[in-house]
């Protein structure tokens, strides 16, 4: 068994990890910089992406820290990414080549970099202000005059300008390394504004001063970001609202662009970008007020495959799962590793790993890549590889060929009888003969080559389809895979199937709820794969004919009753389920079905009953039999939390309001509405605390109904727990805070996943969280790991505690477990 490595491994140079995907961040965008023709954006899920910011191509993914990349600089010659602890490094990139060229370790986590043409400056969690020779990428210099952290950097002239949490701009003699100027200002400053080279400070507070003067020269009630270019000023809220200002800074525009935080604005010739904290990117164009959504990494599902009668499905989370399409039963495939890409013939798995790893059907490792694959693929004893810049053709294992495609990812095929052909991410196509190995290019497009069909049908990403060389259709989507299906040619879009008849040339569409992002076909049948985890089965006549779906997608939310005797659970399949527990088994009691949408939470309410709350609108309350005893249909949005005490009903939804129902004498008591979807509540005192979709948490006063802000994660809660004073919140960060309730403070910040926390619980002084990582985990107060529960294959959205038995209940799957807390 021979294995083949990228040659440029044996020289030992670190370069950047890139892979590609048609999709973007799955977590908050922290930074955007526009260079040239590119839009380069970093995330909290570790990546920075390069995309054209014209069409909006996603181009490269680049994997820079084993954290957030939180910070992020690019010119003509450097990349240059901070990250966050404990990957808390900055790395700085050959722009061209990709070779790492040095690393600077800090102290804490990087928020803020900046270069000129002399040096390279950043700073971070660590309060310190680090600057580097740019000529020997020698660190030269730090201060230490910031008190807190530091959250932006510019450079004018011999003059290092730097603001931070504790209020203060710090400006600095870079030359002769001594303090200028100090200037103490309200709230946290979070951005510097260089206008005509003058320079503004913007507050989280929602004031941007003029320095000179220290005078508020604008104001709102909050930014979360801002940025300005030669003509405008650009700030965000946390609220999603976007505000325009000329130089004079007087308001010309305002628009609600976002349902999340903004975090993240860079502009250039009319183009706004948008990063949010729910992991989006917008476009907006001044010019015609257009709207673009960059896609983000939505999806469940990477791709499907069929070989004989199994449909395997690959999932994002490397999870690789097989349906017998006669049965419709699923089976879990075990490996070691987390995959990221399959062919299969024959019953014989090819994958790769996370770690850009090529297996075999036997388990040997037949090729080593320091980048992503996207592409393998078995034609007679030949095995193709595609990676970034490079196709690998194999036979019986040992490198026979490679074609080189300089900056492209190859992402399809079709096989023909003499001939392989491949498209890439850049709109070529590569032809590959067989026989003589001789290789043709041919460019068809500016867009990625989705799908090849019957051997000159190539399948575009925005929405072109070509016969060769030749456009015969334009569809108003962007295609995430294609198919040719009873004369038909068929394209998944975000919106749901496109049909092309190939004899009519009639357009038709089939809606799905999900967008659709694979489609294969087998038998007379259509397998169409949504982005939530289900395989719809369609006939030749594109009949709905059946579905396939994964039972372990069913529970979102489960409540424990107080006597510890009965697990009440609710989810996609839009059933309440009551279960009894008996020595650490649950035995399912009751089903009651009644909702017409995913039941989003579930409560025990008094001694015997069950309330339930739905994405169709409305709260159900149940009696242990399954007796539907009343419908509530007040609120005009999802309901999304309830709570309950003494006879009141507590719900939140994301119609923005806040209700309080009188169980006993069935009437309304107060409404309430907000500025954001509710997604959390829970009773304190003669208070109701309330977390809000872009992280705010706050407290209803009970006796006045008066408001008060408590804190901000940033981006959202979606859930929160109270313990004695003590609150705890996990945020789409993965961020977990401990606020005292009674001193009105944040005791503890520390980072508990890389991912989304969705269920956050306290019980016997520890901390217990369920996060999109698949994992649970345990913490002390202090933010210490005290234990972890990894063994889930999907994320794990809902948990509730028995702290008499010390019992987690959780679900794996569609049935709820109980797991002992260690």
């Amino acid at each position: 068994m021979k294995i083949f490595t990228l040659f440029i491994l044996l020289f030992q140079i670190t370069i950047f990890t890139f892979t590609f995907s048609l999709f973007g961040h799955s977590g908050t965008i922290w930074q955007l910089q526009i260079n040239g023709k590119y839009l380069y954006s970093s995330a909290s899920d570790g990546v920075v992406n390069v995309w054209d910011k014209d069409s909006n191509n996603l181009l490269l993914s680049i994997y820079s820290h084993n954290s957030w990349a939180r910070a992020l600089f690019v010119d003509e010659k450097f990349i240059i990414v901070g990250g966050y602890k404990p990957d808390g490094n900055l790395k700085i990139y050959d722009k061209k080549t990709g070779k790492l060229i040095k690393l600077f370790h800090s102290e804490g986590s990087i928020f803020t970099i900046y270069a000129n043409k002399n040096y390279i400056v950043f700073g971070g969690s660590d309060n310190k202000v680090y600057i580097i020779n740019r000529e020997t990428l020698k660190l030269i210099d730090k201060h230490s005059f910031h008190s807190r952290w530091i959250r932006d950097l510019i450079i004018i002239n011999n003059q290092l300008i730097s603001c931070g949490d504790d209020g203060k701009v710090i400006i600095y003699d870079i030359y002769t390394h001594t303090l200028i100027n100090s200037i103490s200002l309200s709230g946290r400053i979070i951005k510097l504004l260089n206008i005509n080279q003058k320079i503004y400070a913007v507050s989280n507070l929602g004031k941007i001063y003029d320095l000179n003067s220290k005078k508020v020269v604008f104001s709102l009630n909050n930014f979360t970001s801002a940025s300005a270019d030669g003509k405008f000023i650009y700030t965000g809220n946390n609220l999603g609202e976007l505000y325009i200002l000329n130089t004079k800074f007087e308001l010309i525009d305002h628009l609600k662009i976002a349902i999340d935080s903004i975090i993240s604005i860079a502009s250039t010739s009319n183009l706004i970008f948008i990063g949010t904290s729910g992991g989006k990117i917008i476009k907006y164009n001044l010019k015609d007020n257009s709207i673009i959504n960059f896609l983000n990494n939505f999806s469940l599902i990477k791709k499907i495959f069929i070989d004989g009668k199994y449909l395997y499905v690959l999932k994002n989370s490397g999870t690789l799962i097989s349906y017998d399409i006669e049965t419709g039963k699923n089976f879990i495939k075990n490996f070691s590793d987390n995959i990221t890409n399959i062919f299969v013939q024959n019953g014989n798995i090819y994958y790769s790993t996370s770690e850009n790893k090529v297996i075999s059907p036997e388990g040997n490792v037949i090729f080593e890549s320091e980048n992503g694959i996207s592409l393998i693929f078995k034609f007679k004893n030949l095995l193709f590889l595609g990676t970034f810049g490079e196709i690998y053709v194999f036979k019986d294992y040992t490198l026979e060929n490679y074609i080189e495609i300089p900056n492209s990812w190859p992402i399809s095929y079709y096989i023909g009888k003499e001939k392989i052909k491949i498209g890439t991410n850049t709109g070529e196509i590569i032809e590959y003969d067989i026989e003589t190995s001789e290789i043709d290019k041919t460019k068809i497009s500016n867009s990625p080559i989705v799908k090849i069909l019957e051997g000159n049908i190539y399948v575009n990403f925005d929405g072109t389809i070509y016969n060769n060389k030749s456009l015969i259709l334009k569809i108003n989507h962007n295609i995430f895979d294609g198919e040719l299906f009873n004369n038909h040619l068929i394209f998944g879009t975000e919106d749901g199937i496109t049909i092309f008849n190939m004899k009519t040339k009639k357009i038709s569409e089939i809606q799905s709820e999900y967008p659709v992002v694979s489609i294969v076909e087998k038998n007379k049948f259509l397998y169409v794969s949504l982005s939530n985890g289900d395989i719809d089965i369609f006939d030749e006549k594109f009949k709905e004919y059946g579905k396939l779906t994964e039972e372990e997608l069913k529970i979102v939310t489960v409540d424990l009753s107080s006597d510890g005797n009965y697990v009440v659970t609710g989810g996609a399949d839009k059933k309440v389920k009551l279960w009894k527990v008996e020595n650490k088994n649950l035995i399912l009691q009751k089903s009651f079905a009644g909702h017409n949408d995913w039941i989003r939470t579930i409560k025990f309410i008094g001694s015997n009953l069950i309330a339930s709350g739905s994405s169709d609108n409305t709260i159900k309350i149940w009696n242990y039999d399954g007796k539907l005893i009343k419908t509530l249909s007040y609120h005009s949005g999802y309901v999304w939390t309830l709570e309950y005490k003494d006879g009141i009903l507590y719900s939140g939804g994301w119609d923005n309001r806040l209700f309080a129902y009188d169980l006993n004498h069935e009437k309304l008591i107060f409404e309430t509405k907000f500025k954001a979807p509710i997604t959390c509540i829970k009773l304190f005192d003669n208070k109701l605390i309330i977390s809000f979709i872009n992280g705010e948490i706050g407290a209803l006063n009970l006796n006045d109904l008066k408001y008060e802000k408590l804190f901000s994660a940033e981006s959202t809660i979606w859930s929160f727990d109270i313990y004695d004073k003590y609150l705890a919140a996990g945020n789409e960060q993965g961020e977990c805070f401990l606020y005292d309730l009674k001193k009105s403070k944040i005791i503890k910040k520390f980072q508990a996943h890389r991912t989304t926390i969705f269920s956050i619980k306290l019980a016997n002084n520890k901390i217990i969280t369920a996060s999109s990582d698949n994992t649970i985990k345990i913490f002390d107060f202090e933010g210490n790991l005290k234990g972890m529960v990894s063994d889930f294959t999907l994320s794990v959205l809902a948990i509730a505690i028995d702290p008499i038995r010390n019992y987690i209940i959780t679900s794996s799957g569609k049935n709820p477990i109980i797991l002992q807390i260690p």
